[in-house]
């Protein structure tokens, strides 16, 4: 050491060293091996970093004591929150095991900018030379994506001054930032969305900037449109040249209900003064209400006009004494002052009446006594409670999230329920496999104790019958949850008791219809409609893509075309395509499970037979309620379980059939999507992945290195199908780029452009932009295709301003067709498709509530690019994947699979050789014989 050095710099530069051999055995260790020593360090060497701020630079001894007295001391210097939220995190990692799920190799990229920060802290501060080869660490991009922010870098470089006065466009909601770094520089590559109620990441916007932005709270930009030039061709590029922290008022007021149930204003100059502030600091209100008592009260006296008027920093001293206190609801407020996302906000309040039974009334009580008193839903106290396993209502927050603004000390039995939720809801494994100590004591992964915390998370769920169903159960030596398994054995019973007996007669009856009809010209169909219900009254139909499943519901249909029937699927895109496919449509009934199931249901719910399309996309939740909802003599499940699965829980689908006997169970193999003898090859390969893919893929020429040629002009009936919105070949980019080739006339809407020639597909939105009523069933809906024919600005510069839009869409309507609704038929193209006109009203105030529907969201979405999940249930003829090393990890079975059956003609896969060979050897089809062994122990 250099004679006369601080004991606390020696101290940092002893971890300094340790730090930089570890990164200098990159290339004879792993990353991962590297991460892992590298992290053991870093705690270390931050809080002696910390330590030597609090000493202000000078020397100070390393105790408990005063590490305590430094740590919070940096909590309250708005300067320092960098080195405070990586001690945080640090903290966590190194403490709670339920990172293992972000291995060390995640923690140390998401680490990468803290180090570099610090580095440039360290040298300008006290001329520290630290972390001297922490460029050697790589952080995964190859020569492409290096050229390609590259030069974004020197584009944002010409930006060198914030552009003042630019805020062009009204709020948006930051998504996701990525910091990346060139020439000893960080840079950002900013997603965000329109700041309404009703933006998804469909909507969102790439745009890139040298400013260190935050995602807490509604903001404003000043954005400069430019381009870069890459594969010979200009790509647009935005750029943020200033910005601005800028909560929407309804959001403050809607906080503000939770608090006294009053829609108070505040004063714009308070507003502007904490708006100023978090923007400068970089701080969240979480973290503000966290200050010292000193440091809350210099700050509130900075910030807050010396009137008498009710200041929002009187709903943050409320806050305080709440959280001070440690008294219920203090979680839920420092979340919500985390984020104050107007949605989510707006779906905690409640005003709380209760029926009297002997008054016959009902009786107001206003605030919740449960959650001191403030106007919260009694369904938020679970997550008030143990917030690191539990939701809010309708809302469940991302761990990352809830790390970043709780505490998590001294709740490793929440972390350890978060892992086992995690392993069902996404990993499908119903029973987590458990190891024992030699002590004999059950152990899962570094969680030891097992039953200890068990114990603890059990005593302390809420008390509602509800929530008690979450308990965590040990059995058979593995670990689970109790309504997920009670689902799942619910489900399997009640379908086995389906099969204990047919339809007498039924194989002669089907056999009438067949010959009499002669509607079926399929050998498997006819066979699996000879048998269905012979023996059982459920059959279970299972078919790869293309297979005709649909075509098989229409002829089960029509053979029971004078039974009442209910049609049921996941989504309304399900609904629909049922709806159109089915031509015995008389006595049926069509309808999404959430509104069958809904409380505000009250429809018929007895038919002579249900069909669940989609099945491996039903929750087993969902369909537990189904099956206790609806009376009916047959039943029939249809879905294929290896496409995309349902986003929750939902094993059931595939387990059932192993409870079933045969003659319930028919599974189609005949594909009719595709001529392409190749295409049907790699299909059926990589479904059961039983042959060689890899050389199927490379002789039929569908693999392709990443190149130029995913930017070329899409021919028709083409679309790029990607898993992420963000990077060189994400969603937005490929949209973006594609569309400047298209030299259609333009029209902008805020931030986004459309073009006559444009692909787009029907979003979310559309369900209800083009219906007057919640009642009628969508003509135009979610997932339908279509192309912008023309568009026409009306009124504009008026409070009636609005884009009339022509869209043909993928299918003929007629005039019946658009009776009491928001469009009308305007033409018919050259193909037949029909050509529809509606009108998008002008964006209104953010400022403001989205109460329902709104005719100012645009209903569509641009789609030369589309992510797989929304592709799920659509063809094209032509389709090209996106694979990149960003999103390898993220690539599943049932995701690969789903993407290469969405074309007729042909398929090309983009990625390099090291990630087509990881992504093949990673993806395998769901297993769940494991879970189905356990099961049969419950179902005797």
């Amino acid at each position: 050491m250099i004679a006369g050095l601080l004991k606390v710099d020696e101290a940092i530069y002893e971890s300094n060293k340790i730090i930089c051999r570890q990164i200098s055995r990159l290339g004879e260790s792993t990353r991962g091996e590297v991460s892992q020593e590298v992290l053991e360090s870093l705690r270390h060497f931050v809080e002696h970093i910390i330590l030597k701020e609090y000493a202000n630079g000078g020397d100070i001894e390393d105790t408990h004591e005063n590490l305590k007295v430094a740590v919070k001391y940096v909590k309250n210097e708005p300067q320092l929150i960098h080195l405070s939220r990586f001690h945080h995190f640090l903290q966590v990692s190194s403490s709670h095991r339920v990172l293992k799920e972000h291995n060390a190799e995640r923690l140390m990229i998401r680490y990468y900018e803290y180090l570099f920060r610090i580095r440039k802290f360290l040298y300008d501060k006290y001329s520290m030379v630290v972390l001297e080869n922490l460029e050697q660490f790589p952080l995964d991009t190859n020569d492409e994506l290096a050229e390609y922010y590259t030069k974004i870098a020197t584009v944002v470089d010409r930006y060198n001054a914030p552009i003042h006065g630019g805020f062009r466009y009204d709020r948006f909601y930051v998504q996701k930032i990525k910091p990346f770094f060139i020439n000893n520089k960080i840079y950002y590559e900013v997603a965000f969305v329109s700041a309404n109620d009703n933006a998804s990441k469909t909507d969102s916007i790439i745009a890139f900037t040298d400013m260190e932005i935050t995602s807490y709270y509604a903001v404003k930009f000043a954005i400069a449109d430019n381009s870069i030039e890459i594969f010979d061709q200009r790509m647009p590029i935005r750029v943020i040249v200033d910005w601005e922290v800028n909560i929407r008022p309804c959001e403050l007021k809607n906080f503000n209900r939770i608090l006294d149930n009053s829609l108070r204003d505040y004063g714009s100059a308070e507003q502007r003064n904490i708006s100023q502030f978090l923007t400068k600091t970089g701080l969240s209100l979480s973290e503000v209400i966290m200050f010292s008592d000193e440091a809350f009260a210099k700050l509130r006296s900075q910030l807050v006009p010396s009137t008498k008027a009710i200041h929002f920093f009187d709903c943050l001293e409320k806050c305080r004494d709440i959280i001070k206190q440690n008294a219920p609801g203090s979680n839920i407020l420092r979340y919500l002052l985390h984020h104050l996302t107007n949605r989510v906000l707006r779906k905690q309040y409640k005003d709380i009446w209760y029926y009297d039974r002997f008054e016959n009334k009902y009786v107001h009580v206003g605030k919740n006594s449960n959650l001191s008193d403030l106007y919260l839903d009694n369904k938020c106290i679970p997550f008030d409670e143990m917030p690191f396993c539990s939701g809010l209502k309708n809302h469940v927050p991302s761990l990352s999230d809830l790390f970043d603004c709780l505490d998590v000390k001294g709740r490793e039995h929440e972390l350890l329920a978060w892992v086992v939720q995690n392993n069902t809801e996404r990993e499908n494994i119903l029973f987590t496999p458990l190891e024992k100590t030699e002590d004999g004591k059950y152990k899962l992964d570094n969680f030891d104790d097992v039953e200890s915390l068990v114990a603890t998370y059990n005593q302390r769920l809420y008390h509602s019958e509800k929530q008690q169903l979450r308990k965590m159960v040990i059995k058979y030596n593995h670990l689970f949850i109790e309504h997920y398994k009670e689902d799942t054995v619910s489900i399997i019973r009640t379908i086995k008791n389906l099969t204990q007996n047919g339809i007498d007669n039924y194989t002669n009856m089907a056999n009438y219809w067949m010959q009499t009809t002669n509607q079926v010209n399929s050998d498997e169909k006819k066979a699996a409609l000879l048998n269905m219900f012979s023996h059982s009254k459920v059959a279970l139909i299972y078919g790869s893509a293309g297979t005709g499943k649909s075509y098989l519901i229409n002829h089960i249909s029509n053979m029971f075309a004078s039974k009442s029937r209910l049609y049921l699927a996941q989504t309304n895109p399900a609904v629909n395509n049922m709806r159109r496919k089915v031509t015995a449509s008389a006595n049926s009934t069509f309808m999404t499970i959430s509104k069958f199931t809904s409380n505000k249901y009250k429809g018929k719910t007895t038919f002579d037979i249900l069909i669940i399309d989609e099945c491996s996309t039903v929750n087993n939740q969902d369909m537990r309620e189904v099956l206790e909802r609806a009376n009916f003599e047959l039943l029939v499940l249809v879905g294929d379980t290896y496409q995309i699965e349902s986003i929750e829980f939902g094993n059931w689908f595939d387990a059932v059939r192993f409870f079933l006997p045969q003659t319930a169970v028919c599974e189609l193999t005949t594909p009719y999507r595709s001529d392409s003898v190749a295409l049907l090859n790699v299909w059926n390969d990589v479904r059961k992945m039983n042959g060689d893919i890899y050389y199927l893929l490379q002789t039929y020429g569908y693999s392709t290195d990443l190149d130029k040629s995913i930017f070329a002009p899409a021919r028709e009936g083409e679309v790029v199908l990607c898993l992420n919105y963000g990077g060189l070949y994400g969603i937005n980019n490929i949209n973006h780029f594609l569309q400047e080739s298209n030299t259609g006339k333009a029209i902008w809407r805020g931030i986004q452009r459309y073009k006559v020639g444009d692909p787009i597909l029907f979003n979310d939105a559309s369900d209800k932009f083009f219906t007057r009523t919640e009642e009628q069933l969508p003509v135009i809906h979610n997932n339908m295709t279509g192309r912008i024919v023309d568009f026409l600005l009306l009124n504009e510069g008026k409070a009636t301003e609005g884009i009339q839009f022509d869209i043909e869409i993928d299918r003929p309507l007629i005039d019946m067709d658009m009776k009491d609704m928001d469009f009308t038929i305007v033409g018919t193209a050259a193909n037949g498709n029909s050509i529809i006109r509606f009108v998008v009203n002008k964006n209104k105030t953010t400022d403001e509530d989205d109460e329902g529907p709104s005719k100012a969201i645009v209903p569509f979405q641009i789609a030369y690019a589309v992510s797989i999940h929304k592709a799920q249930g659509l063809e094209y003829d032509h389709v090209k994947i996106i694979i990149t090393d960003e999103i390898d990890e993220l690539i599943t079975h049932s995701i690969f699979y789903t993407a290469i059956t969405r074309a007729r003609e042909s398929l090309k896969i983009y990625w390099t050789q090291p990630v087509e060979e990881k992504v093949l050897d990673q993806i395998k089809p769901q297993d769940h014989q494991k879970d189905v062994a356990l099961l049969r122990q419950e179902i005797k």
